[in-house]
């Protein structure tokens, strides 16, 4: 588990008892649950984000493709979602930097790519951030393209 994710876990609980303690009983509770559940929720989605990415990294195809949302793969082959790659840079490593939450189960992504770009011989290494959205369906985030 990364410091960051450490960071945003103990930032939801600080959040979580900060409710608590403003709250009458009931609604702390409900309020609790709520948090609880969109931090579990947020996590999930960051880290099947990351290991989207790790997949493509690695050019293992079939699982990349398996992160694409039940809609996509329906009507995208796994050949046709390789091929919408280029081949003129090669990704080298992925972070995940932030979950911005658009509805329950709509969410954006913020990653940073860091990738190699051949400059006609000359090699240059090259960070990119990029933002991803996710969706919660049938308890599961799936990768949506935009």
């Amino acid at each position: 588990m990364t410091l960051k994710t450490v960071l945003k876990i103990v930032t939801g609980l600080i959040i979580t008892q900060i409710l608590i303690s403003c709250g009458g009983e009931k609604d702390s509770q409900t309020t609790t649950q709520t948090a609880t559940t969109e931090i579990t929720k947020t996590l999930s989605a960051g880290e099947r984000a990351v290991s989207r990415w790790n997949a493509l990294i690695e050019k293992n195809w079939a699982t990349a493709y398996a992160y694409e949302s039940p809609n996509y793969r329906k009507n995208y082959t796994q050949r046709e979602f390789m091929n919408s790659f280029g081949q003129a840079v090669t990704w080298v490593a992925i972070k995940h930097l932030t979950t911005t939450p658009i509805n329950p189960t709509l969410v954006d992504i913020q990653l940073e790519l860091q990738f190699n770009y051949d400059m006609g011989g000359n090699l240059m290494k090259v960070p990119s951030n990029i933002t991803e959205r996710w969706q919660l369906i049938n308890k599961e985030w799936w990768h949506i393209k935009k």
